[in-house]
């Protein structure tokens, strides 16, 4: 297998080398306690927020999940960037932190760290050194075992509850590389390869957002689409506010301050039979709060 190069050759691969830099100084920052809250995944991504998809790659959980991502980001990156140039390499980092990031967002909560981009540098170097002799030597059989083994192991790790880590970021980062290499690569399944990898960031994306509540695992959808409408009301957008409320009913129809919330922004769109709908709806399920209770009958006094 190709021997990285010393760290002092950073200049040469500047892309590699900032990324790497990216990941330390958010790392640190976030360990010294600085707020990381605007770079990793949450609903904002689709809110006007879409750098969290690619800044959500930078910070890491501790020095050692830091230090091993640093380090084949550098052995394989390094390979990469050396014969695919700076702009496709960039181009190739952003592709694989969002489609991972995405991924793990859908299924899971969001993550942090740049696995799924080594995984996704990984999976592109396993067909690429088999169909290009530039890197031949990019990849051997150890370091093949080494990502297997470690993939479950790290599933293990989540099952077992003994540490959370991000495997569907392992998985679609993967895949993605493994993809985009047969695209590069491979003439007779070049056309396949894209249309797959068309196909995959399609139903990813579609997964991470309007199918979220159907496909996420983590319990949190209705809280997250909650949390979503509230902040859309209080910046006056309303109709957004009443749309994910309503939402986020559909996943837990039964939380009463929600079907207040929603009452609200029902109001102020002029929807009055729905507002008083919503009004007795939060009453009923919380009978003892006199504020929703008073809502509901003030409502239903007004003229529709």
């Amino acid at each position: 297998m190709r021997r990285p190069p010393p760290l002092t050759d950073f200049p040469k691969y500047p892309v590699t080398a900032g990324l790497g830099v990216l990941a330390v100084a958010s790392t640190a920052s976030w360990h010294l306690g600085g707020d990381i809250s605007s770079m990793v995944m949450d609903f904002r991504v689709w809110h006007g927020q879409p750098w969290r998809l690619f800044t959500s790659a930078l910070p890491h959980v501790n020095i050692f999940h830091l230090l091993f991502n640093l380090y084949w980001l550098w052995v394989f990156g390094s390979a990469v960037e050396a014969n695919f140039g700076r702009l496709r390499t960039a181009a190739l980092y952003l592709f694989l932190a969002a489609g991972s990031a995405a991924a793990e967002y859908a299924v899971f909560e969001g993550g942090v760290g740049l696995s799924g981009v080594g995984y996704g540098l990984f999976g592109l170097l396993w067909v690429l050194h088999r169909k290009d002799d530039r890197f031949r030597d990019a990849i051997d059989a150890n370091t093949v075992g080494l990502f297997v083994v470690w993939f479950f192991l790290c599933i293990a790790l989540t099952v077992t509850k003994t540490l959370p880590v991000g495997n569907v970021a392992h998985g679609m980062g993967a895949i993605q590389g493994l993809l985009l290499g047969f695209a590069i690569a491979d003439q007779r399944w070049k056309r396949l390869a894209i249309a797959g990898l068309a196909g995959l960031m399609l139903v990813v994306m579609a997964a991470a957002t309007v199918g979220r509540p159907y496909v996420n695992r983590s319990g949190h959808v209705g809280e997250e689409l909650a949390y979503a409408g509230y902040v859309e009301m209080e910046a006056g957008r309303n109709e957004d506010g009443a749309a994910l409320y309503e939402r986020a009913l559909r996943v837990d129809g039964g939380r009463a301050e929600w079907w207040y919330n929603l009452a609200i922004a029902y109001e102020r769109l002029g929807r009055e039979r729905d507002a008083t709908s919503a009004y007795e709806k939060a009453s009923a399920l919380a009978p003892d709060n006199a504020q929703f209770r008073a809502a509901f009958e003030a409502s239903r006094t007004q003229p529709k």
